[in-house]
This record gives structure tokens, sequence and C-alpha cells, in this order.
């Protein structure tokens, strides 16, 4: 068995939703909108970020650009700057660990940067605009995401049934297992069809219940790494580089404030208690890789913060890149902007993040296999979305992504069934 496929089946993941939009410079010039077309521009301005967009300079564009700031003496920029009224243009990725700077470069991420404006022009006006101008290869709107919403379904104590609800030979002692319909679902919901659950006995039963060396990064919410069902599967950074006035990123770090301090919350500790909670403890739930019960079982989360009270569009882009760069093998995804027109429809500065991660986890900076990592290369793993709908998602829809959907609870045959198949409504459980 090779290192992936050994890695791939330590765990089963379960995830959420997606984005959009970008474009590569053609001949088109800038359109300066009518009242009449204000309407269809407001119809193009939703899902993405006000007063921002992103551009991938050419490399000489890249060295006038770089350090200076908002003048870069590049005339047809700064008169594009002029025009949308800019605040400041700035690196997309920043902080980049210097022991993988060549692999950095390869990839292409010096050339990114931000543009911030007046947040009263149209972000298309501006997008518009900005393809006009030498040496910008690509332009792009920044997708706006949101933090998914909860939509879980718990099976009570209460509604508990006897029948089929005593542990199996390999199924763990964790005291809230039995609720967790989507492992083992015996109808503990009444009037939900029994059997239909994620299947994850056979893994166990085959000894697979996750390794210690697989790192997931859990891009999300911050973590409650201190968890009594997490802390012993929480992720320590061996050579802590990170250093604020909250000390060194010894667990992951929030990229949304650009400081070490993780902030706790309900979803992002949800996901990684999916994935990861210690089973055969006696407390709690049991995660689908949370190990057999020994010190040295079940994966090691990586928290890596992406939202926030406000979630900065950088965020995540810079979070593909940490992840990699410090051992994480996985990057777990359950969150969204919504659907696209087609597979592959993606902005390219999230190509860019995502192919990094799948190029160069587990790797060192000559793209050799690490010695102390189970994989060469990372998967990016999102969630086909919550919405109960054949569409495409992104990034789910993204060719090298992989897309999980979420398990819902059908009812018994006697429920309606939508022309999808499914029930309505499905809940998700992510």
């Amino acid at each position: 068995m090779t290192h992936r496929t050994r890695a791939l089946s330590a765990f089963v993941l379960p995830l959420a939703l997606c984005l959009f939009s970008c474009t590569r410079i053609g001949s088109e010039t800038a359109v300066q909108a009518s009242p009449e077309s204000r309407p269809q521009e407001e119809t193009e301005e939703a899902g993405f970020v006000p007063g921002m967009v992103r551009i991938k300079a050419s490399e000489d564009l890249y060295h006038r650009l770089e350090g200076n700031g908002l003048r870069g003496g590049n005339p047809e920029m700064d008169a594009f700057l002029d025009e949308i009224g800019a605040e400041s243009i700035t690196p997309v990725f920043r902080d980049l660990d210097p022991r993988f700077a060549k692999r950095h470069h390869k990839a292409g991420l010096h050339l990114w940067f931000t543009v911030v404006f007046d947040k009263k022009l149209a972000v298309t006006r501006a997008f518009d605009a900005g393809k006009r101008i030498p040496g910008v290869d690509i332009i792009e709107k920044v997708p706006d995401i949101e933090a998914p919403k909860e939509q879980v379904v718990f099976a009570s104590p209460l509604t508990l049934r006897g029948e089929g609800t005593g542990l199996l030979p390999g199924e763990p002692d964790d005291t809230r297992y039995r609720e967790q319909w989507h492992l083992r679902n015996t109808e503990q919901v009444p009037g939900f069809l029994k059997g239909v659950d994620v299947n994850v006995l056979e893994a166990w039963s085959k000894g697979v219940t996750g390794s210690p060396d697989v790192i997931v990064a859990v891009l999300d919410g911050g973590v409650q790494t201190n968890h009594p069902d997490l802390e012993a599967h929480i992720w320590t950074n061996p050579n802590p580089k990170r250093t604020d006035e909250y000390g060194k990123d010894l667990h992951g770090f929030n990229f949304n404030t650009g400081v070490t301090r993780i902030d706790p919350d309900n979803h992002g500790t949800h996901v990684a208690g999916l994935i990861g909670a210690i089973r055969n403890n006696h407390l709690g739930v049991a995660g689908v890789a949370g190990g057999d019960g020994s010190d040295k079982s079940g994966v090691r989360i990586m928290s890596c913060q992406i939202f926030g009270e406000v979630n900065s569009p950088e965020a995540v882009l810079n979070a593909f890149i940490y992840a990699a760069d410090n051992g994480a093998v996985i990057a777990n995804n359950s969150w969204g902007t919504g659907p696209a027109p087609g597979p592959d429809m993606i902005t390219e500065s999230f190509k860019t993040a995502i192919d990094y991660f799948t190029d160069n986890a587990g790797c060192d900076d000559e793209g050799n296999q690490l010695e102390s990592s189970p994989m060469k290369g990372g998967l990016a793993i999102f969630a086909a979305g919550n919405q109960d709908s054949e569409i495409w998602y992104n990034p789910g829809s993204y060719s090298r992504a992989v897309a999980v959907a979420s398990v819902g609870q059908p009812k018994k045959p006697s429920t309606p069934i939508t022309a999808n198949g499914s029930t309505s409504p499905v809940p998700a459980v992510i």
C-alpha cells in the first residue's frame, strides 16, 4: 500500500460549500456605467467583496510595484489606481516561511496583489478598467466567503430506541456515540431510514481509525484547542515561527486577525470533532479518525482560523500556504459562497492556493516527500453544498479538489420524494 493510499484510508471527512469568477486579460476597454446599466451592475456585484479586486502582475510590473506602495513607476497602473480611488495595493500572500522560498516563487505567489479602492465605485467598473493595464495578467473580483451556519440534527437520548443501539464489536464507548446517527444509523430519530450512514464501522473494523502522522488543517472558525474531547489530538508546531503578544503559533494561526491567538468557534470546533474527537475515552462523541483509544492514535488537528467577527478575504489563501508549509496533508473546508456556472470556474487566486497545497504538502522545498509525512502532496477537501440541489458549487467543483456530500437522514418510502431523489427538507451534518 502506498503512502497516499494509507493516508487516504485513515479517515472519512464530512464537509460543506464554495466560490467563483475570474477573467484573464483580453483587449476589452473599461466601460463607464450609465444609469440604465446599474441594475445589471448590482446583479454582477452580488457575492463579491465591495471595494476590492485582485491582480496577478507580470514579473516586470511586480518589480515596479514591490515596496513602492501606490506608485510603482508605471503610468498606466498609476492612472488606473487614481481612477478607482485606490487606497492600497498589498501582496495577497504575506509572511511566507523562508524555508520554502523556492516553491513559493515557482508557484508565483509573489505576483498576486490586492487592490483596495473606494467602495462607492462598483467592483464591476474597477474590474473592467483594470483589464486594459499592461502587465496585469489576471484581474478578478474577490468572492465573499461567509462562515457556514450549523444545520445539525441531534438524536436526543430521549429519542434513542432500544433496538439496535447496543454496541457492536469495534464500536467506541464514547458517551454520546449512539447519538451520532451519521456514523451508525439505527433509526435513533424515529421515522428515518435505518442504515443510512457513512459506513465508518467497516473502516474501524479493519483497524483504520486515524494516524498521528496525518495532520488535518481545519480552515474554518477557530478550534477550541483545549476541548477535553480534542486536546490530545491537537497539532503542536514542532518549529513555531510566528510570535506576537499572544505567543507562538503552537496549534495553528488566526489568519483573520493576523495573530497567533485562535478564537474558539462553535462551527470550527464541531468540524474538528467530526474528524478527530477522541474515541474510546468514555466522553462525548467519536471522531471518524479519532484513534483507537491509545495515546498514539488519531489524526492531529491544525486550526487555521479564517472566520471571525470580520472576515479577511485573504485569510483562506494564506491558510492553504501555511498548512502545506507546516506539515498538513489534508485541508478540510466546510464553507463556500454558492453556485457557479460550471466546474473549474473559480478565481485564479484560489486555484493558485489550492494547487500549492495539492502539489507541495508533505514535501520539502525541492519537491521530495518528507520522511515524516505519510503523503507526497495534499488533498484539499470541500463540500458539495448544503442546498439540497444538483448544481455546481465551488471550490468543490474544482477538478483538483475533492468534493464530499453531507449525509442526510432520508425518511421511509412513505415520505414524498423530491425530483432529485431527496426528501425535503434534508438536514445537513456539517
